[in-house]
């Protein structure tokens, strides 16, 4: 549908790793959309939260991140 925007993308428990977690912060670095993105639950670790990291800074492309983070695991964001 021409006009529709992607506003909130909840991909909780559905097993992303590094390697997907990668392709879909590089997807996301033009949208200018998305307010909410959910990942929690999934196999992410430093490397795949590094590649938010970008975009976190960028509130224009992402408003809003939850992440359940492991422990210690905000350090890699803010590194």
């Amino acid at each position: 549908k021409e006009g529709t925007r992607l506003n909130h993308l909840d991909l909780d428990s559905t097993n992303v790793g590094n390697e997907e977690a990668e392709i879909l912060a590089n997807s996301l670095r033009n949208n200018a959309s998305l307010k909410t993105l959910e990942l929690r639950e999934n196999n992410i670790t430093e490397k795949g939260y590094r590649a938010f990291s970008k975009l976190l800074y960028d509130v224009s492309s992402v408003d809003n991140t939850y992440l359940q983070l492991q422990p210690h695991s905000e350090e890699y964001l803010l590194a």
